[in-house]
């Protein structure tokens, strides 16, 4: 068995992370609609009826209790949409890594829908979670859960949004050793060291970077204009002079 035959993913793997991820997304998703409060938590309460409907589903609200609304959420078609997303950010992933090295197509395929998988483990974690405490609620663990489905899925993406961007700091035109054919008894060339095309700073450190500075330039040049042109301090500037 040869190196990189060992350090690939068995194919049982593979075939499980290709199922259980879409499903554990399309699942999260299903829960998010079907509880009003959930879906207040991350962030899409006011959408919510037009997302249920443009997924599919049915909602028929009789009140502001959660209790009161009539949800049939369609399963189906956020399975399919699942699929989708799934299949876009391993075949984005999967060019990236195929510009980068000499792979086959294959390898970069099992690579990066384990990758994906990966990925979704916050979303299993807490999708599995909620399952439990639905069948068994404990006060603390809903609280829990009510305030954390935004952090889980910005874990999830967060790996998905590196799956991409960490492509741009492997070495180009990795190359493999010929095989020998049958009958011959030269030995294979020996493995070509990758030639790192990449500067000092990688470009995801940059992005990051780029962000931070963006961010922090943005507000101080809003808390000084708030102070210069309407003297209104800003908060923390109040609280400290209080």
């Amino acid at each position: 068995m040869s190196r990189d035959e060992a350090s690939s993913p068995s194919p049982p793997l593979v075939l499980a992370s290709a199922v259980v991820a879409p499903l554990v997304l399309a699942t999260f998703a299903m829960f998010l609609l079907e509880d009003v409060n959930l879906s207040e938590s991350f962030g899409i309460g006011s959408s919510r009826h037009d997302l249920i409907v443009l997924t599919g589903g049915e909602h028929h609200p009789r009140g502001a209790a959660a209790t009161g609304d009539d949800v049939r959420v369609n399963f189906g078609r956020l399975l399919i949409l699942a699929i989708t997303f799934q299949l876009v950010v391993i075949g984005c992933s999967a060019t990236l890594q195929r510009r980068r090295q000499s792979l086959r197509i294959s390898e970069v395929l099992t690579e990066q829908t384990v990758r994906f998988a990966a990925g979704a483990l916050p979303l299993l974690v807490w999708t599995a979670a909620w399952i439990v405490n639905v069948l068994a609620p404990t006060e603390s663990v809903s609280i829990a859960l009510y305030a954390t489905p935004a952090l889980a899925f910005a874990a999830s993406l967060g790996v998905w949004v590196w799956m991409g961007l960490s492509e741009f700091t492997l070495p180009r035109d990795q190359k493999r050793p010929k095989e020998p054919s049958r009958g011959r008894t030269d030995k294979p060339e020996p493995i070509e060291e990758p030639q790192l095309e990449r500067s000092r700073i990688s470009i995801p450190f940059a992005i990051t970077f780029a962000a931070i500075l963006t961010y922090t330039v943005s507000y101080v040049a809003m808390n000084w204009a708030m102070w210069f042109t309407l003297r209104i301090p800003h908060g923390d500037s109040a609280m400290y002079e209080e």
